[in-house]
């Protein structure tokens, strides 16, 4: 879906689903997740909430951490600094839902094997020193 959909979706109250690239909201969005956004006529977000908003470019999901009555602070969670004010009208919604991207092929697998590996090698380690002991 395109920005300018996302935007015309949500400014006409709709949910939408956008697909996320980017890694400025690691680890709680990650690339490839898919977030569910609800438009800002069903309530703004708080602080601590995920909000979208237009830049005129793009749309980009930062982390509210602060407000005042005409301008938002956002931030991503994996970046050192906050994002530029955003006023209220740039404001799309919050984001109501992560669903999480799928590992699929040889680096999901991989990433599989080690997780076993990793779990077998400190039960072997335990019995060792069980043993000793």
């Amino acid at each position: 879906m395109t920005e300018s959909l996302v935007c015309r979706f949500l400014r006409q109250g709709l949910h939408v689903r956008v697909p996320v690239t980017g890694s400025s909201m690691a680890p709680s969005i990650r690339s490839g997740d898919i977030v569910v956004v609800a438009p800002v006529t069903a309530g703004l977000p708080a602080p601590g909430e995920v909000a979208l908003y237009a830049t005129g470019r793009r749309i980009i999901a930062h982390r509210l951490v602060a407000f005042d009555a005409c301008r938002f602070i956002l931030k991503g969670d994996a970046v050192p600094v906050a994002d530029l004010p955003v006023e209220i009208e740039r404001l799309l919604g919050k984001v109501i839902r992560v669903e999480r991207a799928q590992e699929s092929g040889m680096i999901g697998r991989a990433r599989r094997i080690a997780n076993v590996a990793r779990v077998n090698s400190l039960r072997f380690l335990f019995y060792v020193i069980l043993f000793f002991i």
